[in-house]
Formats: C-alpha cells, structure tokens, sequence
C-alpha cells in the first residue's frame, strides 16, 4: 500500500469510528469488519483475506464474520468477488463512499461520465467468452452487486485527474486486447497499467485526449 493510500484509509478509519451517523442495523461486528478491510486493503481498494484469517484477526467464529459480511454485503457498504472458481480467497472493496463519514474525507460525486464508463466495462465482461476449467467446466466473470458502483468510482478517479472518457475507454479496449486475464478482473486492476496502457493506445500519458503525434500542444 502506497503512503498516500494508508494515508487515506487512515482518515476514512477515524471518521468511520468517531461517526455518530452508523444506522441501527450496524453492529460492533461489522465496525470491526469494516476497520480492519481497509486496514490491509492494496492500493486498488481491494483485499483477499480468507474468512478463517479474517475471523481469527476479529476473534469470532467463521459463522459471525460472514454473517457480518453478508449483512455489509446487502447494505452495500462492502462489494465482494468470488474466488471459489480459481480455489482462491475472495476479493472485498469497502464501498467508502457509502460509509457513514465526512463528505470531504474520501466521497467523490460520481458524475455521469463515471457511470458510463463503468456501465461499458461492465458490457464488455458481460460480452467476454466463457472460460474452461481445468474440470472441464466452463464458467464466466460472475459480477457481485455493487461491482459496477465500484468501478464508477475508479473512473472518477481517473476523470478527476483529468484524463477524458476517450482516454479511459481507449486504455479498457487495449487492456481487454493485451492483458484480458487483468482486465476481466475489474476496472481498478487497470490503476498500475494505466499509462503504459494509453501509450500502448497511442494516447499521451499526459491528461488530454490527443495522439502522441500531437502531445506538444496538448495541456
């Protein structure tokens, strides 16, 4: 994790915590949870912990953290990603934006770029071929509720930083042609590619929409 991103999950931790707006269906349980994902989060705001691991770091049994989890799940606070297709971990993003905490701290207006963005990368996992297993079994990229409201936030980031929609989608085709086991992962698993991506699409790494031919004058 970055020092910028523990930076960021540290005052998200604090304002969660010293909120006095948690509604009634939070538990004491579920602040845990909650703290200790964005405690051990990576700098795509995802995290892998098992639910042993994850009930022996909060000091519950396995039926009470995922309980916990289910119920983070359904009030949208948390997104998760299955990993039993692979015989992996699952995958957790903490939905900050949705925490009960300082607007300033860490919430971005998703604007409607943002959302169309997320809603044609979500087109495109939808449109991806299936997969065969080692089984025999073919399967597809299964997308929990909440995964597309995830990747609207990483679009924003990236349009907050200036880069335009053409960039941004020019960076999703060339991912899906160049790494497609990446980017069927989700959106944010593009973060760390993302300039030598839009190189790659022949866009300048700086925030415009030009050709490389025409960085000079781009701003």
């Amino acid at each position: 994790m970055t020092p910028e991103r523990r930076a960021k999950n540290n005052a998200v931790i604090l304002n969660f915590l010293s909120s006095d707006k948690k509604p009634a269906w939070v538990t004491p349980l579920d602040v845990l949870v909650v703290v200790y994902l964005l405690s051990i989060t990576d700098d795509d705001g995802q995290t892998r912990p098992s639910i042993e691991y994850l009930s022996n770091r909060c000091n519950v049994g396995r039926t009470a953290c995922k309980d916990s989890i289910n119920r983070l799940r359904r009030h949208g606070w948390i997104v998760k990603y299955s990993g039993k297709q692979n015989f992996t971990s699952s995958t957790y993003a903490v939905q900050i934006d949705w925490l009960p905490i300082m607007r300033h701290t860490a919430r971005s207006i998703i604007t409607v770029d943002a959302t169309n963005l997320a809603i044609r990368f979500h087109s495109i996992i939808k449109a991806l071929p299936k997969i065969k297993s080692k089984n025999g079994r073919l399967y597809g990229v299964r997308v929990e509720r909440g995964w597309q409201n995830h990747w609207a936030y990483v679009a924003q980031e990236w349009l907050d930083d200036g880069y335009s929609p053409e960039q941004i989608n020019a960076v999703v085709d060339v991912a899906f042609r160049t790494m497609p086991d990446t980017a069927r992962r989700g959106m944010q698993t593009l973060k760390l590619p993302f300039e030598k991506l839009l190189i790659k699409a022949g866009m300048t790494t700086t925030p415009c929409d030009v050709p490389l031919a025409e960085a000079a004058i781009c701003r």
